[in-house]
């Protein structure tokens, strides 16, 4: 396990230069594990948090005392409610801010209550009962031992799935990314300018195919990862339908947000006029070419039903193989765009320009999803008229001399 906490650790402790304090003993175990870390004795700014996208973990003190004196601290003096609460109110807003830039382990450790602390993360949305949170709130008082830094965060991490996967996928696709450049710069220093001329002269944007081709490499590199199963299978939470349904949702769409508004691609779900329409158009195909204004780009859009009561999404399922029932005609794809099913109809195909409906654009559907779309839609084109068989054929009585051969 703890290999999955290399890289560089962020501690934030007003205390972490004192010898005596219970932060000290903490970075000692980092040190005898050879784990760098970045420490502050105050909560960093903004502009520094948004550097930090790249980061092992945090360790915070809920409690940094950064506007009293070192006497008045050792004197004893009580932090007025009101200071008391500002810090909080700093703690929460850096929370959010490192959560929005980078997910990562947060480890909140302190001396002070932390059921207190627990409820106050709640109420912002930062904490969830009885759940997989990517918050640790420890008494500093478990630490003091050597090694029980890493015996704790080794338990917590086998309870928490997202962060454990997190750290399985990362060391592996860093492995992977490293090996790519590295056997790259081996072939050629140059091999970024013979990438880059090779796509100018295929009249495509250079810039879309070398971030394809990294991503592709990348991901055909890395080694299957080898988890460990009862973390996943011994989960104590209900999932309800609502989330199940958000999360197989998220595997075939990626909503408009997090996608780039400037370009067109296969995949791109418009809504216009309260309907929906999904763009087939091979990528290659969507390539400003020969001096013609991306805008001008003819995007091809199938029409999709929308269809959201549950029963009638169920009259398409077929529950003993977990799949939707399609004929040649049409393409089922569910959940999607906040848990419709789409029945994407072939018999109409609709053209428009991408200046006309790109700020229509409600999301995009991911391979092999579309995939499947195209290659449909493609043997729908090609499809073949056969004769009808009359009803009667089954309607009449088979002759004794058929049913005993």
């Amino acid at each position: 396990m703890k290999k999955l906490f290399k890289g560089i650790a962020v501690v934030i402790d007003d205390e972490i230069r004192d010898s005596d304090s219970s932060i000290y003993n903490i970075l000692n175990q980092l040190k005898t594990e050879s784990i760098p870390y970045v420490e502050y004795d105050s909560l960093p700014d903004e502009r520094i948090i948004e550097n930090l996208h790249n980061v092992s973990f945090v360790l915070l003190d809920w409690k940094l005392n950064n506007s009293l004196s070192k006497d008045e601290i050792s004197e004893g003096i009580k932090l007025p409610n009101e200071l008391s609460q500002t810090n909080e109110g700093s703690n929460i807003e850096f929370l959010k801010k490192i959560q929005e830039n980078c997910f990562c382990p947060i480890f909140i450790f302190t001396d002070e209550n932390i059921d207190d602390i627990i409820l106050k993360l709640k109420r912002e949305r930062l904490y969830r009962n009885n759940s997989c949170n990517a918050i640790l709130i420890k008494s500093k008082s478990e630490f003091k031992e050597s090694g029980t830094l890493f015996s704790n965060l080794e338990r917590w991490l086998k309870e928490t799935a997202p962060i454990y996967l997190l750290k399985e996928w990362d060391c592996s696709y860093q492995k992977s990314k490293s090996s790519l450049f590295i056997d790259f710069q081996k072939r050629s220093a140059d091999w970024v300018k013979i990438l880059w001329q090779t796509y100018k002269g295929d009249n495509v944007n250079p810039c879309v195919e070398l971030e394809s081709f990294i991503s592709r490499s990348i991901i055909t590199q890395m080694m299957p990862l080898e988890l460990d199963n009862s973390i996943f299978v011994n989960s104590s939470s209900d999932i309800d339908r609502t989330e199940l349904v958000s999360c197989l949702e998220r595997q075939c769409y990626v909503q408009n947000n997090f996608l780039d508004s400037t370009m067109p691609e296969t995949g791109d779900i418009f809504e216009i006029s309260n309907d929906f329409y999904v763009n087939i158009r091979p990528s290659c195909d969507l390539i400003s070419r020969d001096g013609t204004p991306l805008d001008d780009i003819d995007l091809y859009l199938l029409k999709a039903e929308k269809i959201k009561k549950l029963q009638s999404i169920k009259e398409y399922f077929n529950d003993k193989y977990g799949h939707f029932e399609e004929n040649d005609t049409y393409y089922l794809v569910y959940p999607i765009c906040s848990g419709y099913l789409l029945k994407l109809k072939f018999r109409e195909l609709r053209q428009e320009k991408w200046r006309n409906i790109k700020s229509s654009r409600n999301g995009r559907l991911l391979p092999p999803y579309i995939t499947k779309l195209q290659m449909k839609y493609s043997a729908y084109l090609q499809r073949q008229g056969f004769p009808k068989i009359p009803n009667e054929l089954f309607g009449l009585e088979a002759e004794p001399s058929e049913e005993n051969n």
